[in-house]
C-alpha cells in the first residue's frame, strides 16, 4: 500500500457511488467516464505510487493516508468509502486482524481464511442490465448467492468459456464484458476481425448483463436474506456479537455438510441445489481418500468456499437447517440419520473428519451425541465417542470407582456381556463410564490411568468390545451407560473418588488401636496371630471400599511386587481366608471403622454409594 501523504487533485468528472457498490466498481466506472486505464485511476486515487504497481488488498480496506487521499481525489466522504469496501463487515463475517497492509504475502492467506474474494466477484446479470458497470461490494463475498430483488441466482463464471468473472487484473472492460480468452482459433475477435494471434480484443466478449441465470425458489431467497441480515448488522452493536457467532458457526459447518452431507438433505429442496450437490458428492467421493496425508489436503479443501453459487446455496440450506434450527438436538439427529443412511463407509468418514474438523461448541455435544448413537450400533468400540461433555454435566472421572458397583454393573452387563470374568469386566463397565462423563479420555489406557489403574488393564477392554462387537450388544450397552450417566449427574453431592485414593495411599494396614476396637467388639483378640495376620487384609478391604477400587491394587497387599507365587498365595489368603470366611464374623465394627476414617480424613460421602438400582 502507498505511503504517500501529500494532497490529491479532486477529479472534475465522476461517478456517483451506487447503493452497495464496491470500490473496485467505482474505480473502473470512473476511469471509463475519464477515458483512462485502471491503473492509471489507481494513481490518481492514491492507491499505488507506480502506474505498474498493483493495490495490495484492493477493495478490501485502506491505510488512513490511503483512504484520506481517495477522499479528497474523488470527493466522497469517508463515511461512504468505508461502505464500499470489505472492511465493513469486519464485526460479523470478517476478521482483518490478520491482514497486513505492509505485506502482500498475508493477503492470499487473509483471503482464504476470511471467505472473500479479492479481485473475482459473483454477479446478478439482471442487476448488470438496470445498473450497467455496478458490481455490489456483497458479490464479493460466497455468502452472495441469490439475488433477492430479481430472485434468480448469481453467476460466478461466464457461461461461454468458463473463465471467472472479474479475474483479470488489469482489464477494465470486464465491467461489461468477459474477458477471458478464448483459445479456439476458430472463434473471431470481440471486435470482428479475425482471430490470427493474441491481442488486446483476444477475449471471450460476451456480455455479463446479458448472461443467461437460473431462477431461485422462494426458500433460496428467504435464506439469502437471512444470511444478508447478519451481514448488515456489523454495524449495530447489539446484535453484532450474535451475528458475528451465527456466520462463524455456519462457516464452520458448511465444512462439515460438504465433507459429509448427503443430496437426501436436499430432498424437499430446490431442484437445481439438489442436482448441483448430487454432482458434487460424485465427485467428492471419488476423490476423498479415506487415510494420510491427501486426507488431510483434501479435508483443506473443503474449508475454502466453493466457487459455484449453487453449490454454496445448497450447503447453506443444509448447513442453515442446523445453525437456525429451534431445537439444535433434532436438526442434529435428522442429519446424522440422513447421512448415516446414504453414505457408504459413513463411520470411516466420520472418524476422519474427527481429525481435522471441531464442531461448534453450541452443535458438538448434540452432532456427536448421534453420531454416536450410530457408531455404537455398528462397534461396541468407543473409539468413536464424544469428545465434548455434556454442557450441564455436574461429575467426571472423578466420581467412577475402579471397579463398578455391583448393582449397577448387573445393569450393564445383563444380556451384553457375556458370562465370566467379572473383575475384568466391572473394570471395563467402569472404564466405559468414565470416557462416557469425560469424553477427554479418548483410549482405555488414559481412562485407567484417570482411575489410579495400571495400563495393562486396557488390554481387556479390547477383548471385551471385541466380544461385543461379536455379539452386536455394543447399542444396548450404549443406552445403558447413557442412563447410568444422567442418574450420577442428577446427584446433589457425588463422592470423589480419586480425592479418597490420593488421601488413603498410605493405608497399608490397620492402626493398631481401630484394630483392637473391631475385634474386641465381636469378642476376638486382636493380639492372636490369625487376627494380626489379617490386619493387611483389613485395611486392602477398607481401601477397596472408600476409594471405589479394585483390591488387587490396594496397598497393603502391594502385588504388583510380588513374585507370581507369592502373588498367588497372597490372593488367596485375602480372597478366601479373609473375605469369604473372616470378614463376615467382623463386618459391622468395619463398617464403623470406615466411617471413622472418612471423618479422620475430612472426606466427604457414606461409605459406599451406589447411584443406580436396577429396574
Amino acid at each position: 500500500m502507498t505511503s504517500q501523504s501529500h494532497s490529491r487533485r479532486m477529479l472534475a468528472v465522476r461517478a456517483q457511488p451506487a447503493h452497495g457498490e464496491s470500490l473496485p466498481s467505482w474505480v473502473d466506472r470512473t476511469a471509463a467516464i475519464n477515458g483512462v486505464q485502471r491503473r492509471h485511476m489507481w494513481y490518481h486515487l492514491g492507491l499505488i505510487e507506480d502506474v505498474a504497481e498493483m493495490p495490495v488488498a484492493y477493495g478490501v480496506t485502506l491505510t488512513p493516508n490511503v483512504r484520506t487521499m481517495v477522499e479528497q481525489a474523488s470527493g466522497i466522504a469517508e463515511v461512504t468509502i468505508d461502505q464500499m469496501l470489505l472492511s465493513r463487515y469486519a464485526g460479523t463475517a470478517m476478521d482483518m486482524a490478520r491482514l497486513d497492509l505492509n505485506d502482500r504475502r498475508t493477503v492470499a492467506a487473509w483471503a482464504r481464511t476470511a471467505w472473500a474474494y479479492i479481485w473475482a466477484s459473483r454477479a446478478c446479470p439482471a442487476c448488470l442490465r438496470d445498473s450497467p458497470g455496478v458490481w455490489h461490494l456483497r458479490w464479493k463475498t460466497p455468502w452472495a448467492f441469490v439475488c433477492p430483488d430479481h430472485q434468480a441466482y448469481l453467476i460466478a463464471i461466464c457461461p461461454d468459456c468458463g473463465a471467472r468473472l472479474q479475474s483479470n487484473t488489469r482489464d477494465g472492460r470486464q465491467q461489461h464484458l468477459c474477458c477471458g480468452s478464448v483459445p479456439e482459433t476458430g472463434r473471431g475477435r470481440v471486435d470482428g476481425k479475425p482471430r490470427r494471434r493474441r491481442h488486446t480484443n483476444d477475449i471471450c466478449g460476451l456480455e455479463i448483463g446479458q448472461a443467461a441465470q437460473q431462477p431461485a425458489d422462494r426458500d433460496a431467497v428467504l435464506l439469502q436474506r437471512r444470511v444478508d441480515m447478519l451481514f448488515d448488522s456489523a454495524n449495530d452493536s447489539d446484535t453484532r456479537g450474535k451475528s458475528r457467532q451465527r456466520l462463524t458457526e455456519l462457516r464452520s459447518l458448511l465444512t462439515f455438510v460438504l465433507y459429509i452431507g448427503v443430496p437426501g438433505m436436499l430432498s424437499d429442496a430446490d431442484p437445481l441445489l439438489r442436482d448441483r450437490f448430487i454432482r458434487h458428492v460424485a465427485v467428492r467421493d471419488a476423490q476423498v481418500p479415506r487415510k494420510g496425508s491427501q486426507a488431510q489436503e483434501a479435508y483443506r479443501s473443503y474449508t475454502l468456499p466453493p466457487s459455484d453459487p449453487l453449490l454454496i446455496a445448497a450447503a447453506v440450506t443444509v448447513a442453515g437447517r442446523l445453525a437456525f434450527a429451534d431445537n439444535v438436538a433434532d436438526a442434529c439427529r435428522r442429519f446424522v440419520d440422513q447421512a448415516s443412511g446414504e453414505m457408504p463407509d459413513c463411520k470411516a468418514r466420520w472418524r476422519q473428519l474427527d481429525k481435522f474438523w471441531r464442531p461448534p461448541d453450541r452443535f458438538a455435544y448434540s452432532l456427536r451425541e448421534a453420531r454416536d448413537r450410530h457408531l455404537w450400533a455398528v462397534s461396541a468400540s468407543l473409539d468413536g465417542r464424544s469428545q465434548r461433555r455434556h454442557p450441564t454435566a455436574r461429575v467426571d472421572s472423578r466420581h467412577v470407582p475402579a471397579l463398578m458397583w455391583p448393582d449397577a454393573y448387573s445393569y450393564l452387563s445383563d444380556d451384553v456381556l457375556r458370562a465370566g470374568w467379572e473383575i475384568p469386566s466391572r473394570r471395563f463397565c467402569a472404564l466405559a463410564l468414565a470416557r462416557t462423563v469425560e469424553p477427554a479420555l479418548n483410549d482405555w489406557a488414559t481412562a485407567a490411568a484417570a482411575l489410579g489403574l495400571p495400563e495393562h488393564v486396557a488390554a481387556h477392554c479390547y477383548l471385551l468390545t471385541h466380544r461385543m462387537r461379536a455379539d452386536g450388544t455394543g447399542e444396548l450397552f450404549h443406552h445403558r451407560l447413557t442412563a447410568l450417566t444422567e442418574t450420577l449427574n442428577s446427584r446433589t453431592k457425588p463422592i470423589d473418588y480419586r480425592r479418597r485414593r490420593s488421601a488413603l495411599t498410605s493405608l497399608t494396614d490397620v492402626p493398631g488401636k481401630d484394630w483392637a476396637n473391631v475385634c474386641d467388639a465381636h469378642g476376638f483378640d486382636p493380639h492372636s496371630p490369625k487376627w494380626q495376620r489379617h490386619r493387611v487384609h483389613a485395611a486392602a478391604w477398607l481401601w477397596a471400599t472408600l476409594t471405589g477400587g479394585d483390591w488387587h491394587h490396594a496397598p497393603s497387599l502391594g502385588l504388583a511386587q510380588l513374585p507370581a507365587k507369592e502373588r498367588r498365595l497372597t490372593t488367596q489368603r485375602y480372597n478366601i481366608y479373609f473375605q469369604q470366611q473372616q470378614l463376615p464374623k467382623i463386618e459391622t465394627g468395619m463398617r464403623k471403622l470406615a466411617q471413622t476414617l472418612l471423618r479422620r480424613h475430612r472426606l466427604t460421602g457414606a461409605v459406599e454409594s451406589t447411584p443406580f438400582l436396577c429396574e
